[in-house]
């Protein structure tokens, strides 16, 4: 007798989307924040704080206890422990942001992927309004969604930074070229956990502006400043030891990333050779 295939692999991927739209409501209607503030509720307490149909509590609470958001004991709820740690070491909110920008930007463009695999361009674009073959002149044109943008980059930065700034070894790098450094999340992190780094943050001059007001909230203008500048069309600053491309491989094309690599290893041999 055939074994029967074991098929449960196969549900968190076919059900992922209704996963995701838990967790979408759940932040939305801050649930995890009125049971933070509330302790153990009933669902009728939670309808009522929410401002929602008990009926549409009990649905969101069902989901979110199913997929280990919130436990139940007896009839009520409390937000489980990994919901819990998120808010007290303060990475929920960054948790947010990166929820609304995978659902006002990543969720309709990923719709056309298999199109995109069959043609070989970024057919997404086509749910973004503007005009332009890639997603940053797209987001130039809506300062709304480029808001968002790099509200979500930043965030997934910070959650992501601790492989940056502890798994490379900086001890003999004195300057770092970050290029398409976006509103200096990543310099700003790398300055304060290597004070003996100067950064410079090379972008459009669009998120420049926003690097430089963060940089000075920051208190580091002395040690990171801001180059405007296209990646593709302009030179690369110059006299660096580092050249940092953090986000940047995964949204380009083979060939971009090439020519991308080619430019920053030039600029590293040319310090190479004047230094010997």
């Amino acid at each position: 007798m055939t074994k029967k295939a074991d098929l449960r692999p196969l549900v968190p991927l076919i059900f992922g989307f209704c996963a995701f739209q838990q967790l979408r409501a759940a932040a939305e209607l801050q649930l995890f924040e009125y049971l933070t503030l509330n302790g153990s509720s009933t669902c009728e307490q939670v309808a009522t704080g929410l401002r929602l149909p008990v009926k549409s509590a009990r649905k969101l609470l069902l989901g979110t206890t199913a997929l280990g958001l919130t436990d139940r004991e007896g009839d009520t709820y409390t937000i489980s422990d990994m919901v819990r740690g998120a808010i007290e070491e303060g990475t929920w909110p960054l948790i947010r942001n990166v929820i609304d920008f995978q659902h006002r930007l990543s969720y309709l463009p990923a719709m056309e992927y298999v199109e995109s695999l069959r043609t070989g361009r970024n057919e997404g674009l086509k749910h973004l309004p503007g005009t332009g073959s890639d997603l940053y002149s797209r987001l130039e044109q809506t300062p709304e969604l480029e808001n968002l943008f790099f509200r979500g980059m930043h965030s997934w930065s910070e959650l992501s930074n601790p492989v940056l700034l502890h798994q490379v070894d900086y001890r003999d790098t004195h300057t770092v070229l970050d290029v398409g450094g976006g509103d200096a999340v990543n310099a700003i992190a790398l300055a304060r956990a290597h004070p003996h780094l100067r950064v410079t943050v090379f972008d459009l001059e669009g998120a420049s502006d926003v690097a430089r007001d963060n940089i000075r909230v920051a208190g580091l203008s002395d040690r990171i400043q801001v180059v405007a500048g296209d990646m593709f069309t302009d030179p690369l600053p110059t006299g660096f030891d580092l050249v940092l491309f953090a986000h940047q491989f995964v949204i380009w094309s083979p060939e971009q990333n090439q020519t991308l690599l080619a430019r920053a290893y030039e600029e590293l041999d040319r310090k190479s050779t004047r230094l010997n």
